[in-house]
């Protein structure tokens, strides 16, 4: 009575799209992680400036 049908996550046609946007938010992420500590870095090189 069960039949075993492997329902795709992606089409095949979204594939790279889907990639594309994924990687795109992930790289979001590290950006936005990373401008702390650049910012309390950049302060302590640059006292006056910032």
């Amino acid at each position: 009575m069960t039949q075993n049908t492997n329902i795709p996550l992606v089409r095949k046609q979204l594939l790279f799209p889907f990639i594309v946007i994924t990687s795109l938010f992930f790289m979001w992420g590290i950006a936005n992680d990373l401008t702390n500590p650049m910012v309390s870095a950049f302060k302590k090189v640059m006292p006056g400036v910032i």
